[in-house]
Order: structure tokens, then sequence, then C-alpha cells
């Protein structure tokens, strides 16, 4: 890569990341979504579950995330 031009390579990156990145507006938005979806008073008690189910440990849930997601159900009466 060091050999490259480096403004070719800076035109490069600059025209990948106008493909691949979202647009500034959608990525303000979904920080939006998610910190008011952290904010709300169930989070505490659903992220207490995860943990202790093995969530940022190395365990199964970490190792296969994608099969545990959504899988941490709660039902109003039995949060704290």
């Amino acid at each position: 890569m060091s050999r490259f031009d480096p403004l070719a390579l800076a035109d490069i990156k600059r025209f990948v990341n106008a493909a691949s990145l979202p647009a500034d507006d959608a990525l303000t938005a979904e920080m939006d979504a998610f910190a008011e979806a952290v904010a709300r008073p169930t989070t505490p008690s659903i992220i207490e579950r995860a943990l202790e189910q093995g969530f940022q440990q190395r365990s199964d849930v970490e190792l296969n995330l994608g099969a545990y997601v959504g899988k941490v159900v709660h039902k109003p009466a039995t949060l704290h």
C-alpha cells in the first residue's frame, strides 16, 4: 500500500466511505433511539438478566449471540 499514490488512496477511501457509511442524520437518529431505549425503566433489569445468562463473559451467549438475541424476555410483574 505504501507504494500507491497517497492522493489516489485518499480518493478511494472517500468514495468507499460515501458508498458504505450511513448519512450523519441517520446515525444521529440511531444514537437517539439507543439513548431512549437505555433510559427506559425496564432496561437495568433486562441487562442484569442478560449478564446472569453469560453476556459479556466467555460463554455460550457471547459465542452464539445471534441465537440469543431476543431471548431475554421479561414480564412486567417480574421487573425490579
